[in-house]
């Protein structure tokens, strides 16, 4: 199965879920969840942020970083005996004499052997054992400490059913490569990461090359006496490896996801009380102790979290894969909200958000400005400063307080954030 060309297509099917009978959904990269209110759309956007959290991980300031499935390859390669040293060994000098012949031809092809396919198997399995399952995600989002009580459809007597299937599909018949699944009672979650027939597989010869080109100049030239002491280099391939079969079987979710809820534009409006909250309540720790802070959903903390964490206009972050996103958020400026959308720094460390109309040369705070510039905000400071090409943003009613034509252009604007790889 070759993964050059070889595009994964992820379905999700869910059962029992809240208030969700049951549901099969194939996954786009422009998604969209039409329907009567309380059916169960924020359900599976929440559900498919979770997943996101599982196997891409995610980075929210000021926390930890989860790293997820995709990020965790490096650390989960076998020991390697000297059998399998002479494996790599042999496939290395495999990948160099091929490419002499192909002249790295883009469609070119090589095996991965018996023995490596076995060790990443190994190494997908060890993963599959090192990381939290999906309920836990699905328990954070929602700000549950459990979800068997609340999240499995009252009326059902087989309990909750998650899974995620990922079919492999290129020039020759579709192959289910990976499967997540979760199986929920009233008391009780039950959790699985299968990874099926990574024997099926075959690396780009490109892909290949360059890995062993990393190998080469990690070896840096120097002698080997024994085989042996090439155990950390060779480790370091197979992770490769790994990685490399994870980018094509995960899919989109491979990447971190950002979600923007409902509420965003009265979060928006908080977002310094909020800071001031927590601030005042560190400040007198020492004094009074630490006092329970009341939990909430997941994914508004972690919205919240990049709101009160944002920096200002003049020190914002640069990237080749934030570059088209942040002219997509000068374009939605321009074209919607006719004017732009300001951040400011504090000496709390609490952003001061405000708009400057086109043409004016003051700014009006943010909790002052239209209903429309406080629901579009978020997405462009988003897009300015966060979400990079590649990455996955959910939008929760993306039509909210917009004047029909304006939702119109919206949807146009939409689709020209996925041709940009969002």
């Amino acid at each position: 199965m070759s993964t050059d060309q070889a595009k994964s297509r992820i379905e999700l099917e869910v059962k029992n879920f809240g208030p969700i009978a049951e549901a099969k959904i194939d996954l786009r990269p422009l998604t969209v969840f039409v329907g009567p209110s309380n059916t169960g759309k924020t359900y599976l956007a929440t559900l498919i942020y979770a997943i996101h959290g599982l196997l891409g991980g995610r980075q929210i300031p000021g926390t930890r970083s989860a790293k997820g499935y995709r990020y965790s390859s490096w650390r989960s390669v076998p020991y390697l005996d000297d059998s399998d040293l002479e494996s790599i060994e042999d496939w290395v000098a495999g990948v160099r004499k091929a490419a002499r012949q192909s002249g790295r031809d883009p469609l070119s092809q090589i095996n991965l052997g018996p023995r490596i396919s076995e060790l990443i198997e190994k190494s997908l399995h060890n993963v599959s054992q090192d990381i939290s399952g999906l309920h836990v995600e699905l328990a954070g989002c929602f700000g549950l400490s459990d979800i068997t009580e609340s999240l499995v459809r009252e009326s059902s007597k087989k309990g909750l059913s998650v899974t995620v299937d990922a079919t492999v599909e290129d020039d020759t018949e579709p192959r289910q490569i990976f499967t997540l699944g979760l199986q929920c009672t009233h008391s009780e979650c039950k959790h699985s990461i299968g990874w099926n027939d990574s024997r099926a597989f075959t690396v780009p010869l490109k892909s290949a090359d360059s890995i062993v080109y990393d190998l080469d100049a990690e070896i840096g030239g120097r002698e080997i006496a024994e085989i042996s002491d090439l155990q950390e280099e060779y480790s370091n391939l197979v992770s490769a490896l790994v990685d490399n079969l994870l980018n094509v079987a995960l899919g989109p979710f491979g990447e971190t996801a950002h979600y923007l809820p409902a509420s965003r534009s009265g979060l928006m409006d908080t977002n310094r009380f909020a800071a001031g909250v927590l601030i005042q309540n560190l400040s007198r720790i020492g004094i009074q102790g630490l006092k329970p802070i009341p939990a909430i959903e997941g994914v508004l903390a972690d919205f919240l979290a990049h709101v009160i964490a944002m920096p200002s206009n003049g020190q914002r972050e640069s990237s080749s894969r934030k570059a088209p996103t942040a002219s997509l958020a000068s374009l939605l400026e321009d074209h919607l909200l006719d004017g732009e959308i300001v951040q400011e720094s504090t000496d709390s460390g609490a952003p001061i958000y405000s708009y400057k109309p086109t043409n004016w040369k003051h700014t009006l705070p943010l909790p002052l400005t239209s209903s429309k510039v406080k629901e579009l905000a978020p997405l462009v400071l988003f897009l300015r400063n966060i979400v990079s090409a590649g990455e996955t943003l959910i939008v929760e009613e993306p039509e909210a307080h917009l004047h029909p034509a304006a939702q119109a252009e919206f949807a146009t604007y939409l689709a020209r954030l996925v041709k940009h790889g969002v």
